[in-house]
């Protein structure tokens, strides 16, 4: 899990050979902090429980694109669909089917279609998001990764989690938490978003913390950080 390397990151070179971080997708900041320290590169690996191992980074590339999750593995077929971001996945490990309720649409006859969005790179995948993460702006589509993608180029960003609230009929508005600096503002944060992304890309509102919010797994939830911020502003 990334988290586990951020805290690794704190500590003294350790006698690691190798490192394989999953279940979520892996900062480029993330992995570069940890190369700096341990002088070992942090190799991910995608998968799913109803297929198991689908991408392995298997090169010595220490700062691979943000969200690269590999090449798919020996035996496992992948195939990209361009035009929204989903893959369907092949292999003798996918499951037959969901119990008791069925998704033919998502799992069946050893095909697996996950709710990801990845792009291709080479002869890999870079994931983008997931399907339910995607923000409706004025009927245009943001995806998330993209403007965290920016915001993490920004010096003195250290991580940060893009997700939308819904405003009734006009869709969304987007927010961004940011873990930052202290001399970062928000201002700052807003007007370097201005220069580099569509105006409706933008987020409409910033909240700067320390460190990002995540669960007992490690993981960021969107839709909880949704419910949690649209609770606090009825408050």
């Amino acid at each position: 899990m990334p988290p586990l390397f951020q805290l690794l990151s704190g500590l003294k070179p350790l006698p690691l050979r190798l490192c394989i971080s999953a279940g979520a997708p892996l900062r480029t900041t993330t992995a570069r902090t940890f190369y700096e320290k341990h002088r070992l590169k942090i190799h991910s690996f995608y998968g799913s429980s109803e297929c198991g191992g689908i991408c392995y980074d298997a090169s010595d590339d220490p700062f691979p694109p943000e969200g690269w999750v590999g090449e798919p593995l020996k035996g496992v077929s992948v195939s990209w669909n361009a035009e929204n971001g989903r893959i369907q996945v092949r292999s003798n490990a996918v499951g037959l089917g969901y119990y008791p309720e069925e998704d033919a649409h998502a799992l069946s006859q050893s095909r697996f279609e996950p709710a990801d969005l990845l792009e291709k790179h080479g002869n890999g995948f870079r994931m983008t998001g997931r399907l339910s993460d995607c923000i409706n702006v004025g009927a245009k589509k943001v995806h998330p990764a993209e403007i965290e993608s920016d915001l993490l180029r920004y010096p003195g960003v250290n991580d940060a989690v893009v997700f939308g609230i819904e405003v009734g009929d006009r869709g969304h508005q987007i927010h961004a938490i940011v873990a930052a600096e202290e001399n970062i503002s928000l201002e700052m944060l807003r007007q370097y978003c201005g220069e580099r992304l569509a105006r409706w890309k933008v987020p409409r509102h910033f909240h700067l913390v320390k460190s990002l919010p995540v669960n007992e797994r490690g993981k960021i939830n969107r839709s909880k950080l949704a419910a949690r911020f649209t609770v606090a502003k009825v408050l």
